[in-house]
């Protein structure tokens, strides 16, 4: 990964740790055996470690009771102004 992907999951993973104990308030292994992810995929993914995969980001928006496209905005609240995946 570069550093723009790599701030993109730190930021995202930032965001589902937050929104996971703020609103639904529930452990992280409670929340991932819901949406029959692995502990440990979404440790990695809310560290920052992980990529997440469409799958598994479908999983966790129906998890918080979202659509895919709703769950993406929120989440892309948390990216600096014109920020870009791509390098520059």
């Amino acid at each position: 990964m570069n550093k723009s992907e790599q701030l993109y999951c730190k930021l995202i993973g930032k965001k589902i740790r937050e929104k996971r104990i703020q609103s639904l308030q529930k452990t992280l292994r409670q929340f991932s055996l819901e949406c029959e992810i692995p502990p440990a995929t979404l440790s990695r993914i809310e560290n920052g470690t992980r990529e997440p995969n469409f799958i598994v980001m479908k999983k966790i928006s129906e998890g918080f009771g979202m659509t895919y496209p709703d769950f993406i905005k929120e989440i892309e609240t948390v990216l600096p102004e014109k920020f870009s995946i791509y390098e520059e």
